[in-house]
C-alpha cells in the first residue's frame, strides 16, 4: 500500500458541533496512522485555539491560521502573522465597513467590547474555556492577530 497524506478539518469533521470527538473518528484516525499514513489537521484556527483533545489525536502535523502556521512531527515549518500595524489597518477597515470582528492569534482572542454579534461573544467564551486569553480592547499596543472572523452589524 502506498503511503498517503490525509488532511482533516476540525469543526464538523473530527469534532462535532458540541466539541465531541466520535468513537468512529478516533478509530478511523488510529487505523489510518497504523497503516502508515500521514495525518494532518488543516484548520483556520491558530494552534493555541485547537482543543486539547484534538491535539492529543495521533496526528503527524497541523496546518493552522489559514496556512500561516505549519507544524510537522513537532517541528515548526512556518510561522507568519500580521504585524501590529497591519492588524490595526485591517481592524480599522473592518470597523469602517460596519463589521463586528473576532481576531485570533497564538497569544489571545480579541473581540472589541463595542461588538454586538452574539456568535462572537459565544466563541470568545468558548475560547476562554479552553485556556485562550481573551481581550476586549483592540486598541492595546500588543494587538496583533493571525486571522479574523467578521459579521455585519
Amino acid at each position: 500500500m502506498r503511503r498517503k497524506i490525509l488532511f482533516f478539518d476540525v469543526d464538523g469533521t473530527i469534532v462535532t458541533g458540541d466539541h465531541f470527538i466520535p468513537e468512529s473518528a478516533l478509530w478511523a484516525l488510529s487505523a489510518a496512522r497504523a497503516a502508515g499514513h500521514i495525518l494532518i489537521v488543516n484548520t483556520g484556527r491558530p494552534y493555541r485555539h485547537v482543543e486539547p483533545q484534538v491535539k492529543a489525536l495521533p496526528m503527524s502535523g497541523f496546518i493552522c491560521s489559514l496556512g500561516g502556521h505549519i507544524l510537522l512531527e513537532g517541528e515548526e515549518l512556518r510561522r507568519h502573522f500580521f504585524s501590529p500595524a497591519e492588524s490595526r489597518k485591517i481592524r480599522d477597515a473592518g470597523y469602517e465597513c460596519g463589521m463586528d470582528m473576532l481576531f485570533e492569534s497564538e497569544q489571545a482572542a480579541w473581540y472589541d467590547v463595542r461588538c454586538k454579534n452574539p456568535t462572537g461573544w459565544k466563541e470568545l467564551a468558548w475560547l476562554e474555556s479552553i485556556g485562550v486569553p481573551v481581550c476586549t480592547d483592540t486598541g492595546r499596543a500588543d494587538f496583533a492577530f493571525d486571522k479574523f472572523v467578521c459579521w455585519p452589524r
